[in-house]
């Protein structure tokens, strides 16, 4: 009996501290609108680190113009996505009637290379909105 419950608390431990390394590889950040003036874009972005060392992108996005094409790029230099250069594309994504879009894509970049991901319309490339990754 003591055996079983020996056992029964050392799985226990093992599993709060597997959940808590996968709580500490996801990061949660909020867009933030961008000129030009009149656009509104807000939502939120998750990352998840995957053990394979790429990184899933979950993004949400509102306040965008109905059936207009739009790209979303990561940025590894700083936390704004202005003060650099993309490196590497997430996806390209139309918004729905609402204004609306979402999109899970997968990237082969760590999630400790991210340091922010922005919105842009593909027919300018206008910057509208960056998301700043604080790292954990």
């Amino acid at each position: 009996m003591r055996r079983v419950l020996v056992a029964s608390i050392a799985l226990a431990a093992c599993l709060v501290g597997s959940v808590a390394l996968a709580a500490s590889d996801k990061i949660i950040a909020n867009f933030n609108s961008i000129e030009p003036a009149g656009v509104n874009v807000s939502g939120q972005i998750t990352l998840n680190a995957m053990p394979s060392g790429e990184t899933q992108i979950h993004g949400a996005l509102r306040g965008l113009v109905p059936g207009t094409e739009y790209v979303s790029f990561i940025y590894s230099q700083g936390t704004t996505c202005a003060s650099g250069t993309p490196t590497t594309q997430i996806v390209q994504f139309v918004a729905n009637p609402s204004g609306n879009a979402n999109f899970t894509q997968k990237v082969t970049v760590g999630l400790s290379q991210i340091g922010s991901v922005s919105v842009q319309r593909v027919s300018d490339n206008a910057l509208l909105a960056c998301a700043a990754v604080a790292q954990q």
